[in-house]
């Protein structure tokens, strides 16, 4: 590991201890607009028989066996086999994070009309607006990484219309305001992603009396969007910094399309895109998160914070989602910014490692072996 970078996590993770509250605090957070029920699964390498069975681990390999077909000219099967059924998305997976530290958080989203049951069972206690029917994800685990085959469904059509057909203004202002953070997420997967923030700019902001000091947006895989809906959604995705603190957050890969995309700018170096993709979008922070270091990005400079070593994943499916939520909960307890970065990457790493939600308790714990864990 280069030194500085070293230097600086260290920097960083001591700063995110001493900033952090004894407590949490109680306030209001709400999460939009998306949602899916995940079912998880893993493939087959080789069976044994009926109950034994070789997996297949790396993404490399299946890749191998589809380029070994396609050479071949010939069909490929693989056995899957669903592992676990989750509800998923940026709003269930906030959401239930947040649920673990002790927050009540709002979800408004695509959960089903009436709500399905994945969602009523595991956020039941949680207020939830619903928009329709949710998305189908079939989340492939690896230990490189991850395959998702996706059914957007209702997701890939909601637009501004379709929500105030649903829910008037009014009663979203009222779910809004008041709350310290809003998470917003993901645009790849609703091409009228920038027509929703258009009408929360347009038709709910004028109604809050105490909007949110911060609002997040995870734009998700955008390569998914055409240069001209990127650019096009972009430039209206952030008219939200006039109204609030807006962080704008990516993973390294996502970042590298932004950048190339918006500021005509190519770099193997995680840091040069992040700076690129900051100054095209114009925000007031923008943060990479990779497998290996997240960089921040803001007006007062760039920090790089390493990340945790996990040497054997429990789940790598919503890693992302998991570092938003420490990064964000690291905004809105105001702790400076790198270390904010530390505590997404504490998250996430705790996540990928155990395969579950940390308590505050278990969070703060996790950061005193932050450390032990870099490479």
């Amino acid at each position: 590991m280069d030194p500085e970078v070293r230097t600086e996590t260290v920097a960083s993770i001591t700063e995110c201890r001493e900033s952090l509250p004894s407590e949490l605090a109680s306030d209001a957070v709400v999460f939009g607009f998306d949602g899916f029920v995940d079912r998880v699964r893993r493939m087959v390498a080789e069976r044994q028989d009926e109950d034994n069975y070789d997996a297949l681990t790396t993404l490399e390999e299946l890749g191998d066996r589809i380029s070994r077909s396609a050479a071949a000219d010939s069909s490929l099967s693989i056995e899957w086999l669903e592992t676990a059924t989750r509800t998923g998305g940026h709003v269930a997976h906030l959401s239930r994070a947040y649920g673990y530290l002790g927050y009540d958080p709002v979800m408004l989203g695509t959960f089903g009309d009436p709500i399905e049951e994945p969602f009523v069972e595991e956020f039941e206690g949680n207020e939830m607006v619903t928009f329709g029917d949710p998305g189908y994800t079939d989340a492939v685990e690896f230990s490189d990484g991850k395959l998702m085959l996706m059914d957007i469904n209702k997701t890939r059509q909601l637009d501004w219309d379709e929500i105030v057909d649903t829910v008037d203004p009014e009663t979203l202002a009222a779910r809004i305001d008041g709350t310290t953070l809003f998470g917003m997420g993901y645009f790849a997967d609703m091409p009228s992603f920038p027509d929703i923030v258009d009408g929360l700019l347009d038709d709910v902001w004028p109604l809050l009396e105490a909007p949110p000091e911060n609002v997040i947006v995870d734009p998700g895989d955008v390569r998914k969007l055409s240069e001209t809906e990127l650019r096009d959604g972009m430039d209206v995705i952030t008219r939200l910094d006039d109204v609030a603190t807006l962080t704008v957050t990516a993973n390294r890969f996502e970042s590298s399309v932004l950048a190339e995309t918006l500021a005509d700018t190519e770099s193997d170096s995680f840091i040069e895109t992040a700076r690129a993709a900051f100054e095209a979008l114009g925000v007031t922070r923008f943060v990479g998160h990779g497998a290996h270091e997240s960089v921040v990005v803001t007006e007062a400079g760039t920090s790089r914070v390493a990340v945790p070593r996990v040497e054997d994943p429990e789940i790598t499916t919503s890693a992302g989602d998991h570092f938003n939520v420490g990064l964000s909960l690291g905004l809105v307890n105001e702790v400076p910014d790198r270390a904010a970065v530390a505590l997404g990457n504490a998250v996430a790493s705790y996540f990928v490692r155990s395969g579950d939600q940390p308590s505050y308790e278990e969070l703060r714990s996790y950061l005193d072996e932050y450390e032990a864990y870099l490479d």
